[in-house]
């Protein structure tokens, strides 16, 4: 597991987070980040949510906390599947 030791350092930028979230996805077992247990698929979301976004995004979401990244990289996974959908 990660440490993420300095968080609470003014600048901090999410770097230390990702990592962590990105060796979740490389060991394929839970880990825990900021305190909380995340499981493998959330890791990967977050991961692959980031990846996608924007440099100018993908700070503003870096520095996210841990559960509002998880609900953005959801909500965004969610919409784009209803968005598929509803254009067949």
């Amino acid at each position: 597991m990660a440490s993420l030791d300095g968080l609470d350092k003014p600048d901090y930028d999410g770097l230390v987070r990702l990592a962590a979230l990105r060796g979740i996805v490389a060991s394929g077992q839970h880990g825990e980040v900021d305190g909380a247990r995340v499981d493998v698929f959330t890791a990967s979301h977050i991961v692959q949510v980031h990846d996608k976004l924007s440099a100018e995004a993908q700070q503003v979401f870096r520095r996210m906390p841990l559960k509002r990244q998880a609900d953005v990289a959801f909500d965004l996974s969610l919409r784009q599947t209803r968005s598929r959908s509803r254009s067949r």
